[in-house]
């Protein structure tokens, strides 16, 4: 009696882990599933297109200090899209290309955009007032301003050295290294006055009677 309550309860136990691990699975395949069930598979009908591979990088050539259609013509058939615009350059000549964006030797992909800066010639200067001023100083303003100068004279009653007027005059627009002409006041001359000699008295004739006399000065 005592050997079947055993084995009975042996049974019972084995029953019991059975129905939970029997829990457990099922557990187990229902959240698969609903995990699986938010998750779209794509319809077999769907054409994948291939990745498309990236453009090749090379460098920026140096196209700097060529002529501005030459540059372009030159990026244009190593693959780069060309755009310009014009800047002034105290160093290099108009119409030649000034600097590129991005520089010269960077790493650009073919058929990126590069920026060709094409010189407009030499920043402009304003011509300085000068007038009044002495040559010294108006020479130093001019040169200041990147302008040349030379100098012509004219007699004046100014004070010697003084400028008279400049050519440009002051306020005008010029290109850098434009000579302006100034105008110097030189002193006049002066002119010696020859010196009379006073007749001898003995020199003068007589006058006649009934002349009129004229004193000659003499004393």
């Amino acid at each position: 009696m005592t050997g079947t309550k055993s084995w009975t309860s042996r049974l019972l136990i084995v029953l019991l882990q059975l129905g939970m691990l029997v829990a457990v699975v099922v557990a187990i395949t229902t959240s698969g599933q609903r995990s699986t069930s938010g998750t779209r598979t794509p319809p077999s009908h769907v054409v994948r297109r291939p990745a498309v591979p990236a453009a090749p990088r090379g460098l920026l050539p140096d196209v700097t200090s060529r002529r501005a259609s030459d540059a372009q013509a030159a990026l244009r058939r190593a693959g780069f899209r060309v755009q310009s615009r014009r800047a002034r350059s105290a160093t290099v000549a108009a119409g030649l290309v000034a600097s590129t964006s991005p520089p010269p030797f960077a790493i650009v992909a073919r058929g990126d955009r590069v920026t060709v800066v094409i010189s407009a010639g030499p920043p402009a200067s304003t011509v300085p007032q000068v007038s009044g001023a002495q040559i010294s100083a108006a020479q130093r303003r001019l040169r200041h301003a990147g302008l040349g100068v030379t100098v012509v004279t004219r007699q004046s009653r100014e004070r010697a050295g003084t400028v008279l007027g400049e050519t440009p005059p002051a306020g005008a627009h010029v290109r850098r290294a434009t000579v302006v002409r100034l105008t110097i006041a030189a002193p006049i001359p002066k002119v010696a006055v020859p010196r009379v000699m006073r007749k001898h008295a003995r020199h003068v004739r007589k006058p006649k009677p009934g002349m009129l006399h004229v004193h000659s000065g003499a004393q």
